[in-house]
Order: structure tokens, then C-alpha cells, then sequence
């Protein structure tokens, strides 16, 4: 205004308003960038922050416009310099707000940590991860905003001993995911075992065979065996109720079988035994009207076990060189052998003949765990010879 008036008085006190003017917006400005610079450093809210910087803006604004209205030098560098210090309330407003972020978010971490360590489920691991990245954010922050080192000491501790926590959390999850999943295993199968053992001793109750009874047998050990093992990776009791239950039914059910079995061999070896008794008795009032003819009692040299049921009798072959041996080999029909488990050959007696030019002779159907007497003789036309020595052999299988 002062330089459109019409004369130098006028022009003189215009610009004299203008300078007063300028020096009481100045005034204005840098106490007001002063109480805000103050009230964000007692109190470091972003907001309180942007209002400082946005007055401490005013006040520089308010400077230049003094400057250019001519106040005083010494006027102006007294506002700029309060104005700095202003600044500089700004500046440690910003690194205390840094500050507090930091503690904040690493606080944060830390209860992150806790919770996944308490619970390491994979959205606790996650949360964590989330929140210690988010606090080594606001960490670097505030480095960036001035804070030492040595004032951020604390909250970089804490922040290494969550990182380390969450680190052993997911140890810990790995750790129980691999033992749970070694338990499904287990549990599984175990269960597959004792479906098997199940199926097994059924087929024996049906049909209560030695080798189906030796398979059922063998199907209850192996799901024992799989029921410890799923206990010893941890499976609990109450998991393999079921399991133990299917299973004990199981070992009753073959218990039962191997019971049917044995009444039904005690009652076939009764009957079988009844009949070998009946056919040695007529096998015994058969030989009191036998005739002996033969002085000459053959020679049995020895019974062996062989394979599976068998046993070779072997004895010394008829010769027929002489004119005498012509003659007695003339005479001689066949060869009868007889064998029992009855040394005095009274019961569970058999008897067989052979030709006369063999000199050995496989048994066969022999009972495994038992023991056999054997003896021979020589068959003529009009009688028999006498029994040779007895002797005996042990089937072992």
C-alpha cells in the first residue's frame, strides 16, 4: 500500500503500519511455534508433532516477511533463533515418539513370542513374525530419526531375546508336528494290524486248523507288537481304546479255537487210539495161531529220521550165493514190518510187508515230537520167522 500513496507522508505511514504489523505477526508466530514445539516435546503425538513443524513453517514465514519489511537485525535473529530451538524441541519430540514406537512394537514382539512359545500354533508363529518384523521396522525408524544406540539398548535386547523365543517356537512346532504325525502313523498302524488279528481269529473259530491257528497266533503278536509301539511314540490309552478292545477280543476268540481244537484232537486220538487198540488185539490173537517155521530171525540194522513224518528202516539184505541161501531165500515170501509208539507193541500198533529183495523202507505220516519202536520179520508160506531186535526213532518234525 505504502507504494501506491499519493504523497511521501502518506507513504511514510503506511509502511510504518506494514513494519508493525510484521513485527507483531512475527511475535505471534514463534511464540506460538514455541508453545507448539513444547507441547509436542511433553507429549510426542503425531499430531502434536505435525502442528509444531506446521508453526515452526508460519514462524519461518513470518521471518522472511519481517526481514523484508525491514525490522531490525537484531530483532530477527533473536525470532530466528528462538524458532531454531523450536526446531530442535521438534527434532527431540520426533526421536522420543521414534523412541516410544520402537519399546512399543518390541513390547509387542515380545508378547508375540510369549504366546507362540505358550502356543505354537502356525498363526500364533505367524503373528509373531509379523510383530517382530513390524518392531525391527519401527527400530530402524528411529535410528533414522537420531536415537543412539545406547538409548535403543534395551528394546534391541528385548527384541533378540523374542527373535531367539519365536525361533525355539518353531523348533518346538516342528518338533511336535513330526511326533504327531509319527503318532498317526503308529496309531494307524496299529489298528491295521489289530483289523488283521481280528480277521485271523476268526478264520480259526471258523476253522480251528493248526495253521490257522499258528496264523492268528502270529497276527495277535504282531499287533501287540504294533499296539507297545504306537504307546511308545505317545499315542494315549484312550486313542487306542478301540484298537485294545478289537484286540483282547481277538486273543479271546483264538483262546476259544485252540480250545475247540484240542477237544477234537483229544476225541480223534480217543477214537484213533480205540481203533489201533482193536486192530492190536486182533493183530495179537492173530499171531498166537501164527505159526514159527523160520529159525532164522532177520537183521534190522537201524531206524532214522527222515524229512518231515518220515523215518527209513533199513536191515540187511537177503543174499543168494550159496546153495544154502539159494534155499532159505527160496523159502522167504516177503519182509512184514510192524512199528508203534508202544514199546511192547500192544497199542496204536501198524504193520506192513514188503518184497523180499528190498533191504530198506520209508515210513511215512509219523507224528512230529514222538517216538516209534520198529521190528521185522520174515514171511513164508506156512508161517513166520521170529521178531528181530526192536529199536526205536524219534521224529522230531
Amino acid at each position: 500500500d505504502y507504494q501506491i500513496a499519493e504523497d511521501a507522508d502518506e507513504a511514510i505511514t503506511l509502511y510504518a503500519v506494514w513494519k508493525s504489523k510484521a513485527i507483531l505477526v512475527l511475535e505471534e508466530a514463534v511464540e506460538r511455534a514455541i508453545k507448539a514445539a513444547n507441547k509436542a516435546y511433553n507429549n510426542p503425538t503425531q499430531a502434536n508433532i505435525d502442528n509444531a513443524e506446521a508453526a515452526i513453517s508460519v514462524a519461518r514465514t513470518a521471518i522472511a516477511t519481517a526481514e523484508t519489511a525491514g525490522v531490525d537485525e537484531a530483532e530477527l535473529q533473536e525470532a530466528i533463533s528462538k524458532v531454531n530451538a523450536a526446531a530442535s524441541t521438534v527434532v527431540q519430540a520426533k526421536q522420543t515418539k521414534a523412541k516410544n514406537d520402537a519399546e512399543a512394537a518390541v513390547n509387542a514382539a515380545v508378547a508375540a513370542a510369549n504366546a507362540a512359545k505358550s502356543n505354537p500354533t502356525q498363526a500364533n508363529l505367524d503373528a509373531a513374525d509379523r510383530a517382530l518384523s513390524e518392531a525391527n521396522t519401527k527400530i530402524a525408524e528411529a535410528k533414522a530419526a537420531g536415537v543412539t544406540d545406547d538409548a535403543l539398548s534395551t528394546a534391541t535386547s528385548n527384541l533378540a531375546t523374542a527373535t531367539a523365543t519365536v525361533s525355539q517356537a518353531k523348533t518346538d512346532k516342528q518338533q511336535a508336528d513330526a511326533q504327531a504325525a509319527a503318532q498317526a502313523t503308529a496309531k494307524k498302524a496299529a489298528e491295521d494290524a489289530v483289523a488283521k488279528a481280528v480277521t485271523a481269529a476268526n478264520t480259526a473259530k471258523a476253522n480251528p486248523t493248526q495253521a490257522n491257528l499258528d496264523a492268528a497266533d502270529k497276527a495277535l503278536s504282531e499287533a501287540n507288537k504294533k499296539i507297545a509301539e504306537a504307546k511308545a511314540a505317545g499315542v494315549t490309552d484312550a486313542a487306542l481304546s478301540t484298537a485294545a478292545g478289537n484286540l483282547s477280543q481277538a486273543s479271546a476268540t483264538v483262546t476259544q479255537a485252540k480250545s475247540d481244537k484240542k477237544k477234537a484232537d483229544d476225541q480223534a486220538a480217543a477214537q484213533a487210539k480205540a481203533a489201533a487198540d482193536a486192530a492190536a488185539k486182533k493183530e495179537a490173537a492173530k499171531a498166537k495161531k501164527e505159526k514159527i517155521t523160520i529159525s532164522q530171525k532177520p537183521s534190522l540194522s537201524k531206524v532214522k529220521a527222515k524229512g518231515k513224518g518220515k523215518a527209513t528202516v533199513t536191515w540187511k539184505k537177503l543174499k543168494k550165493k550159496t546153495k544154502k541161501q539159494k534155499a532159505f531165500y527160496k523159502k522167504i515170501k516177503k519182509i512184514q514190518i510192524q512199528y508203534s509208539t508202544d514199546a511192547g507193541f500192544k497199542t496204536n500198533l501198524k504193520s506192513l510187508t514188503v518184497g523180499k529183495t528190498k533191504a530198506k523202507y520209508v515210513l511215512k505220516g509219523l507224528k512230529k515230537k514222538t517216538t516209534y519202536y520198529v521190528r521185522i520179520r520174515y514171511v513164508a508160506a506156512d508161517g513166520y520167522s521170529g521178531w528181530s531186535k526192536t529199536k526205536k526213532v524219534k521224529i522230531k518234525k
